[in-house]
């Protein structure tokens, strides 16, 4: 066998992974990534790439049932009163479930983002756009968790990549993608910078920045501004106390208030694969190989996790839900569930099969 064919294998391999560490937000769930635990407590759902979703008991992880979905699911979640199941997929279709039944019951289709209000039982959803074209119209819409209603709509002159709200939908923020501006000039990184530092230098010298839109309850306008930071990749944005955390794979993280203040930060990990927020706002999880972290959103202060590492190609998490207790669950790329007490203490790590 020649270098070159015992080489190529090992190349595609890596290639393919960077692919799926730098692609978009949502294709890089694939794995168990999809989960969500019911506002009682009493049902977790967990699914992943190979099309089924497992209904579980929470407390000891065992599968109840086994529901093939004929979709690829990326992010789940509960209607306030779990009587809903909200799936968003790989092929940019919001799908309610009834959790009486596990049948489907209405379809949201051509949707980018998605950010659920919880207390309101209401989702904002930021619809695709159209590539290539001159001038990029972003929709964005308000609709009933459990039964898909449309409540209100309209749409904004931006190349739209990222969507939050808070708790009662009174504020929302849509993030743009990246785009080139000449009046940010390029500059290397000084080398002697670390950290905090190096990361915010990057932002304002790379020649790059951000749309950021703010809106009310009524999807209208309140404020617009570019800002210095953008980033790409796997992400999270909510809005607490008026302030949005926009959580990043790269953990270039970032909070940006209407008024245009913002501030970078760091969670407690490398590199965000898996990363899920409490239903409250107050508390977020992420976890790359084989470590995750607890953090609390407002003071950003965190703790770290491990678990032992499994023989073979590597143990990544892809996705997190939170129990009303607190207790948070954990998807791995190795089709386990991982619970971890909010104190950051692994409890156990189940296969799910």
């Amino acid at each position: 066998m020649t270098m070159k064919k015992i080489l190529l294998p090992a190349v595609c391999l890596l290639l393919l992974t960077i692919s799926l560490a730098t692609s978009s937000h949502a294709q890089t769930k694939s794995a168990l990534g999809a989960l969500a635990v019911s506002p009682d407590g009493k049902t977790l759902v967990a699914a992943g790439y190979n099309r089924v979703m497992y209904v579980c008991n929470p407390d000891d992880l065992t599968v109840n049932k086994r529901i093939y979905l004929n979709i690829v699911p990326y992010e789940a979640f509960f209607s306030s009163d779990g009587s809903s199941l909200v799936i968003f997929s790989s092929d940019k279709v919001i799908t309610i479930y009834d959790t009486a039944t596990w049948k489907r019951k209405a379809e949201i289709k051509k949707t980018y983002d998605i950010a659920i209000a919880s207390k309101t039982n209401e989702m904002v959803v930021m619809h695709g756009t159209k590539y290539r074209d001159s001038k990029r119209f972003t929709p964005v819409a308000v609709y009933d968790l459990s039964t898909g209603e449309k409540k209100c709509e309209t749409s904004f002159e931006m190349d739209g990549y990222a969507i939050g709200t808070n708790e009662d939908a009174s504020q929302v923020i849509v993030i743009s993608r990246a785009r080139t501006d000449e009046s940010e000039a390029k500059e290397k990184t000084p080398k002697e910078l670390e950290g905090m530092e190096r990361d915010e230098f990057e932002q304002k010298h790379d020649g790059r920045i951000a749309d950021v839109l703010w809106l009310d309850g009524e999807l209208k306008e309140t404020n617009r501004y570019s800002s210095f930071y953008s980033d790409s990749g796997n992400n999270v944005c909510l809005i607490k106390d008026h302030v949005a955390t926009f959580i990043v794979y790269r953990n270039r993280c970032a909070t940006l208030s209407p008024d245009g203040d913002i501030k970078l930060f760091r969670t407690g990990t490398s590199y965000n694969y898996g990363i899920g927020v409490s239903p409250d706002g107050k508390t977020l999880a992420s976890g790359g190989l084989a470590t995750g972290m607890v953090m609390d959103i407002d003071k950003k202060t965190s703790i770290s996790f491990d678990h032992p590492r499994l023989p073979g190609f590597p143990e990544y998490f892809y996705g997190f839900a939170f129990g009303a207790d607190g207790t948070i669950y954990g998807g791995t790329s190795a089709w386990r569930i991982i619970k971890i007490s909010p104190e950051g203490e692994v409890l156990s790590e189940t296969p799910i099969f």
